[in-house]
């Protein structure tokens, strides 16, 4: 998840965690669909598919791709090889609910 965290600007990092937990407790009932979906046990998972819904700290994820996303999508690309999880992912956050 350090890639994801490259994402909080220096300005934003000391209360980071604060709108972290604003993010999870406003964005409940979201997160618990994608989890209920494509997570682990999931009616669709498929961790060969999208693994990042079988990670516990995706929900940094989906906090980034609500705040920022294309600062998360520029530094994904240059940093990880698995661009089609981040789309993936991307998809199943913004559309598959």
């Amino acid at each position: 998840m350090h890639v994801v965290l490259n994402c909080v600007g220096a300005d934003d990092q000391g209360g980071y965690v604060r709108r972290l937990e604003a993010f999870a407790e406003t964005s409940r009932e979201r997160l618990v669909k994608l989890y209920s979906r494509y997570g682990p046990g999931g009616t669709s998972a498929d961790e060969r598919h999208c693994y990042l819904t079988h990670q516990p700290e995706s929900f940094v994820i989906c906090e980034r791709l609500d705040t920022v996303l294309m600062w998360l999508d520029g530094v994904w690309n240059d940093e990880i090889d698995a661009e089609l999880a981040l789309e993936c992912f991307t998809k199943y956050w913004r559309y598959g609910l």
